[in-house]
């Protein structure tokens, strides 16, 4: 194995690891689902609060989404993924893990802040808030990505090829006499 493909692995593994592990503790505080929510609870009478919440709300899902595109077109674009991965139905489940660890580590209930905006107390549990809200983000990722591949920035076909090729390396040679 060419050392330089090892380096670009580590580069890649190490890169896809800062960067979850940046949105999962957020250290510069860019994820304030608590201030959303305290904010929505204070003023939820005064229309222009409520909407002002929901735009919060509406950023940090925008936001969440291309951060976490990002991170995971690193995973995504790793040789080793393309080559055991790539075209199996392992993104869809990987961007939902991921989404809903970020979703748990910081609380954020998105069902239920939507709610909480309009002045409405439910005693529904989080547990569901944070799925959705996962599924919600997830979404949000899928969708940054076409939006990427549409302005040219991601290259699906190349991707596909660049699959294809890292599953050709892996096939043993046949003998032909």
């Amino acid at each position: 194995m060419k050392i330089e493909y090892l380096i670009e692995d580590i580069l890649r593994l190490l890169s896809f690891v800062i960067i979850v592990a940046f949105l999962l503790f957020d250290p510069l505080g860019i994820i304030p689902a608590q201030v959303i929510a305290q904010q929505a609870d204070a003023s939820a009478t005064q229309d222009n609060d409520t909407y002002q919440s929901i735009i919060n709300l509406l950023v940090m899902i925008f936001i969440l989404s291309v951060l976490i595109e990002v991170a995971l077109a690193v995973l995504f674009q790793w040789r080793v993924f393309l080559r055991f991965a790539h075209g199996r139905g392992w993104k869809v489940p990987i961007a939902f893990v991921v989404s809903l660890a970020i979703v748990i580590a910081h609380e954020i209930d998105l069902p239920g802040d939507v709610v909480a905006a309009f002045g409405v107390t439910t005693g529904a549990g989080k547990g569901v808030g944070y799925v959705i809200g996962a599924f919600i983000i997830a979404g949000g990722s899928s969708s940054v990505n076409a939006v990427f591949a549409k302005l040219g920035w991601r290259n699906p076909l190349a991707q596909n090829e660049k699959a294809k090729q890292e599953r050709q390396r892996t096939k043993p040679a046949t003998d032909s006499s």
